[in-house]
């Protein structure tokens, strides 16, 4: 659980999303056209992860406790736009409370069994009750390349998978 996590907070600064019209507008890149069985929203909810935290957030809190939760939601356009969101909600040592919301927009380009997501817009929204909140827009844009596999599960429902470079798999669901 602890390596989804990671991987979650590893693909946030790289993963990479757009949205518009689909026509070639003066510094908007523009996407290739996904497969059908891509098309469409993927997100997937954890819960309670980690349990316990020792990283940089843990420690500014002078404990190790961590509670949180986060969801991802993924959206592509038929045009090769697309939508990410990643939110958060996390309790540190039961006294601090931090929610998250970083939106992006871009456009995606598939090739193979690659997918490179081209931010061209971004929001990061940070409310904490022990340290400040922030508000940031533009934030950071860029591009990242990851593998990507369309599976089913056990059950015969959809399963998009993102890996990143350094190995860490996301998996997505409709």
């Amino acid at each position: 659980m602890a390596k989804k996590t990671a991987t979650i907070f590893v693909i946030l600064p790289l993963l990479v999303a757009a949205c518009g019209d689909g026509e070639s507008q003066p510094g908007h890149p523009m996407g290739t056209s996904p497969p059908d069985d891509l098309v469409g929203q993927w997100k997937t909810t954890l819960t309670y992860v980690p349990a316990y935290y020792a990283g940089a957030v843990g420690s500014s809190a002078g404990n190790g406790d961590f509670i949180g939760s986060l969801g991802i939601t993924l959206y592509f356009s038929p045009s090769g736009d697309y939508q990410f969101e990643l939110d958060t909600a996390t309790t540190i040592g039961g006294v601090c409370f931090r929610t998250t919301v970083w939106t992006e927009t871009g456009v995606v380009n598939i090739a193979g069994s690659d997918i490179t997501f081209t931010s061209t817009h971004a929001i990061n929204s940070i409310l904490d009750s022990c340290g400040k909140a922030e508000y940031v827009d533009p934030a950071p844009t860029g591009s990242a390349t990851y593998a990507m596999a369309l599976e089913q599960d056990r059950t015969g429902a959809p399963v998009l998978h993102l890996r990143v470079p350094t190995g860490e798999d996301i998996a997505l669901g409709r």
